[in-house]
């Protein structure tokens, strides 16, 4: 019976909202939008909603920024604390350096993408042409891409590498405590 019923909301959605329905048609449909015809009003509209994501965009890097700086400031007191005790704190400290190095690449990354998007934001939509508008999102796309696939690389090292290490060298920490 719950079948049924399943598939007769699924045949009402169906023939009741054509996006659903038809793939491509409009912004929820389960294909790519339409393409939109170049103007300066869409071009203007366009640099509207970037100019709004902008201020999040950089909110977002200053917080990410400073949980960086929490995260190298707390596991170098960590290491501290291990060779305070006699323990070997080489890996993490050299992992450190590591995180350091993936945090500065990613900054780096951030503000090509954040020169892109400004770069984007001063074009002349008045005069600016279907070309020059397809090779600024063409930019800020690829340094986009290039942001996230760095951002995806540190959060792996993170989980996989920096994490257990600081965890194996604060419970070696603890057990030496005990003793």
């Amino acid at each position: 019976m719950k079948v049924f019923a399943v598939l007769g909301v699924a045949a009402a959605l169906a023939t009741a909202t054509p996006a659903l329905a038809a793939p491509g048609e409009g912004p929820r449909g389960f294909g790519p939008r339409e393409p939109r015809e170049f103007s300066a009003e869409s071009c203007a509209e366009h640099q509207t909603r970037l100019s709004a994501r902008l201020t999040g965009i950089e909110s977002r890097h200053d917080a990410m920024e400073a949980r960086e700086a929490q995260v190298i400031e707390r596991l170098t007191t960590l290491a501290d604390e291990a060779d305070a005790a006699g323990l070997d704190s080489s890996t993490l400290r050299a992992n450190l350096e590591t995180f350091a190095d993936l945090a500065d690449a990613l900054d780096a990354d951030y503000q090509d993408w954040h020169d892109a998007i400004s770069e984007a934001l001063t074009l002349d939509c008045d005069t600016a042409t279907e070309d020059e508008a397809k090779a600024m999102r063409d930019r800020m796309r690829a340094a986009h891409d290039e942001l996230r696939g760095n951002a995806e690389a540190m959060r792996a090292f993170v989980h996989e590498t920096l994490k257990p290490d600081a965890k194996a060298l604060r419970q070696a920490l603890e057990g030496e405590s005990e003793e």
